[in-house]
């Protein structure tokens, strides 16, 4: 079950950090 959910929830991550990071890009331009 651990492993399943581990499993489900890597790629939700990645694409979370991903997102994370294209909010921050944003973010500076905005700011300059």
């Amino acid at each position: 079950l651990v492993f399943l959910l581990r499993k489900l929830s890597a790629p939700h991550a990645a694409a979370h950090s991903r997102i994370a990071r294209l909010h921050q890009l944003l973010f500076r331009i905005s700011v300059e």
